[in-house]
């Protein structure tokens, strides 16, 4: 975005305060380390607890070394030192000094930042002519106790868009549990180079000031907001579904490549898991072991993360595996099993979507309605795993598919009486399937490591889900006919036979009978 001075907020460090170094000295010689970096843009001074003098005589040190490695000093909340320091700028606090009066009082060189925890907050800087706006905090952060719940990244774009329509609006800084692990994805959910959107910026406390090496930690941090590229990231392949060759394309892929897929995944359905896997020409790993987690990324091509069976250390496991599998550049698939059933679910739903990039969220309506929050109004119940039937229309639910896939820059795979897949462009309803999947247990489940294997194979995330879903409820149709409407205990095993045919066979006839529907 815009602003009449020339500053740069790419790494904006905000100091921790001096009393938490052994030694005034100590604190001096961390922040010339870090300054040295030559990474850091911007240096603001934060004492909340010293007095106008002492909080000067610190600036005035603290103003030699940023003058020597010519990174533009910001004072927070101090209008006095600002003025008496020389300061090149002011952050002032949303309860902090009013912006007018600081804006009369300090030369017009001088910038002044404010910070904003909400759109309302963020819009109102942007009418004061702000120079720019700190945004945040963008994820929990223990360095500020006071602060305001987090927006998070897709919260932080969405506020993003708002001030994109304004015309002169300041740039922005994301401030608030920023660190290494969640810099690129912060980047990459803010700025898509397309939309006109863009974070300017990320400010950090601890992962600078908590560092052992803060000079290297800095260069790692800017290494990281400069990227252009994402290990993540989907390659931008576009396969025409639905047709039978994109059909025989994925399928035959999934024959060649047979995938391997780690599955991070409840107890319960373990079984019908791996068999379906290895029935779509796929290789499973059952792990819930987090020492394995960072080994197994670099040989899987994908994991499924299932909260089927969780516990209270489900979602630092889970965390853990989402940053293993996005540096690894590998696929990610998380099933939210009952996700609004409870508040340990939908607690540890909200954290691992934002963790990092997730490739897939698959599933059932009230859990894509959990996921979707504010989105969804009274979409559909949660009761226990099971969904209980929505009374919304399927084009109402397919609105909302879509809506959550924008909003985290993902593909969403919803299932139900009628499937839908949407990737936030492209929306499809599919209505292939049997009611004997119903008395299944792990039908849903499995599906999570069906589609993992498709889209480490086909490579366009949504299509290649369409394609492994309609194989999988295809193979469901025709197992129904083998064993008829009353044999659910028979089906499984005939099912698990047909979906080995429909990849054996690269697909060859297995289309016929596809009811995709691709909404215009």
């Amino acid at each position: 975005m815009e602003s009449k001075h020339n500053f740069d907020l790419s790494v904006y460090l905000v100091t921790s305060p001096v009393a938490s170094f052994p030694s005034e000295d100590a604190y001096l010689k961390h922040l010339e380390t870090a300054l040295s970096s030559d990474a850091i843009t911007v240096l603001q001074l934060r004492e909340k607890k010293l007095s106008d003098d002492a909080f000067l005589a610190l600036a005035r040190k603290v103003k030699k070394l940023t003058d020597k490695a010519k990174v533009p000093l910001v004072i927070n909340d101090n209008l006095f030192v600002c003025k008496e320091v020389g300061a090149e700028g002011l952050h002032i606090g949303w309860d902090d000094v009013g912006y007018e009066t600081a804006r009369k009082e300090l030369p017009e060189s001088t910038f002044i930042g404010l910070s904003a925890s909400t759109l309302d907050q963020a819009l109102a800087c942007a009418r004061l002519k702000a120079d720019y706006i700190g945004l945040g905090p963008i994820f929990p952060t223990s360095s500020k106790p006071d602060a305001n719940p987090p927006c998070f990244a897709y919260g932080a774009r969405e506020i993003l868009e708002e001030l994109s329509k304004l015309e002169g609006a300041p740039p922005v800084v994301g401030i608030g549990g920023i660190d290494e692990g969640n810099t690129e994805y912060l980047q990459w959910m803010c700025n898509d180079g397309r939309s006109g959107v863009t974070l300017d910026g990320v400010a950090v406390i601890s992962a600078i000031m908590a560092s052992p090496q803060p000079d290297e930690a800095a260069k790692r941090l800017k290494e990281l907001w400069e990227r252009t590229t994402y290990t993540f990231a989907p390659k931008p392949v576009t396969l025409e579904v639905p047709s039978g060759t994109a059909f025989r394309t994925v399928l035959g892929k999934v024959r060649e490549k047979k995938p391997l897929v780690h599955n991070m995944t409840n107890t319960v359905v373990q079984t019908i898991s791996a068999n379906m896997l290895l029935a779509f020409h796929a290789s499973p790993i059952m792990s819930l072991a987090s020492s394995e987690v960072e080994d197994l990324s670099k040989i899987c091509d994908g994991v499924v993360l299932n909260i089927g069976t969780l516990d209270e250390s489900t979602s630092t496991l889970f965390t853990k595996a989402v940053a293993a599998y996005n540096a690894a550049g590998k696929v990610v698939v998380f099933d939210p099993v009952g996700a609004g059933a409870t508040k340990l679910r939908r607690e540890t739903t909200k954290r691992i979507l934002e963790s990092g990039y997730i490739t897939v969220i698959k599933g059932n309506a009230s859990e894509i309605a959990t996921v979707a929050g504010d989105l969804a109004g009274s979409v559909a119940e949660q009761r226990g795993v099971d969904a209980v039937k929505s009374d919304s229309s399927v084009d109402v639910q397919a609105e909302l598919v879509l809506k959550v896939a924008k909003r985290y820059r993902t593909t969403v795979v919803q299932t139900g009486e009628v499937d839908i897949v949407s990737d936030g462009t492209r929306t499809w309803t599919l209505r292939n399937g049997t009611p004997l999947q119903e008395l299944t247990t792990g039908a849903g489940c499995a599906l999570g490591g069906i589609l993992a294997a498709s889209v480490a194979a086909g490579g366009d995330v949504a299509g290649s889900c369409v394609v492994g879903l309609t194989a999988y409820n295809l193979a469901a149709e025709r197992a129904a006919k083998v064993v008829g409407d009353s044999s659910p205990g028979s089906f499984v095993g005939v099912w698990v036979d047909e979906v080995h045919k429909a990849v054996k066979d690269a697909g060859a006839g297995g289309y016929d009978g596809a009811r995709v529907e691709l909404l215009k």
